[in-house]
């Protein structure tokens, strides 16, 4: 049976703290959080299609473009607007969860942009 303490679990973490920077990546590297809404994320995929599942189903639209919300915004990593294309009617507008191979499924509010409900918009806005 192995003996744990308090003092051998903080004598543990204190030397994997030590060590971590010379094993690769470092503590600060594998710490870094993921943004999921952010321009860069998106620009690779424009043209693609995704899979938009929520009120009213299941149906498929394309990532036309990813836009600035305003000019004095041109180009912020967290602030745009994304424009979706449906081949088909979709629903009202509601949050919707959006996916596609490679790309973590997330949630955006989606608002029809035409009469036909077949274009779409998200804002995404997560400047200060």
């Amino acid at each position: 049976m192995t003996d744990l303490s308090r003092r051998s679990l903080i004598a543990t973490g204190a030397l994997g703290a030590g060590l971590a920077p010379f094993l690769g990546g470092g503590v600060a590297e594998a710490s870094k959080p993921r943004v999921a809404y952010s321009r860069a994320r998106f620009l690779p995929h424009r043209r693609k299609r995704f899979r938009v599942d929520g009120p009213g189903g299941r149906w498929t639209a394309r990532l036309l473009e990813v836009v600035d919300l305003s000019p004095t915004q041109a180009g912020d990593d967290q602030a745009f607007g994304l424009v979706f294309r449906a081949q088909r009617r979709g629903p009202e507008q509601a949050a919707f969860t959006v996916r596609r191979h490679r790309f973590a499924p997330l949630t955006l509010f989606l608002v029809p942009t035409d009469a036909a409900h077949r274009s779409y918009y998200a804002v995404v806005n997560r400047s200060s």
